[in-house]
């Protein structure tokens, strides 16, 4: 559900609790930093909220990447299986973060399984509404890759390690 509310912050306030939180979440994000209103509203509406417990799996290895997912509170960690049967962290989450840019634009499953630490938060916004803003933003579209390629070259350096 799209919502459709004029610019004053007085009309922020009449929307529903977690819509108006979500909005002031991305209008506060560095990603979305001059970002129009309009559409942090269309991805605030379309946004998924999901309240995890400590151990809670968010997202599993193997799966699809359909949506971009934006921790706005707790901690989170990201888990892959080693040849040696064990599990290594392989990123950790905080307020703020957010995964799933690379493996959507590249068509991947997820090659971690990411678990809540402590109780959290999430929001995940559907990677097509993402993108599709991004590609009208070029500035925005910017700040995304080069989140992405920064912890992409951690996760490239954290593997070799692992090797």
């Amino acid at each position: 559900m799209i919502f459709h509310i004029d610019e004053t912050s007085a009309a922020l306030d009449n929307l529903p609790m977690h819509i108006n939180e979500i909005y002031r979440f991305l209008r506060a994000h560095p990603a979305f930093a001059g970002a129009p209103q309009g559409m942090l509203r269309d991805m605030a509406g379309l946004a998924g909220v999901r309240a995890l417990s400590p151990g809670e799996v968010v997202s599993s290895a193997g799966d699809l990447v359909d949506c971009i997912t934006f921790v706005e509170k707790g901690l989170l960690a990201s888990f892959m299986l080693l040849s040696t049967g064990r599990y290594a962290t392989v990123e950790v989450f905080r307020a703020g973060d957010y995964w799933g840019c690379l493996d959507y634009i590249l068509a991947h499953p997820r090659a971690q399984e990411t678990r809540a630490v402590v109780a959290s938060r999430v929001l995940r916004i559907p990677a097509k509404t993402v993108f599709r803003h991004l590609d009208a933003h070029p500035t925005l579209y910017r700040s995304i890759v080069v989140n992405t390629a920064q912890r992409f070259r951690r996760l490239m350096q954290l593997r070799a390690l692992c090797s």
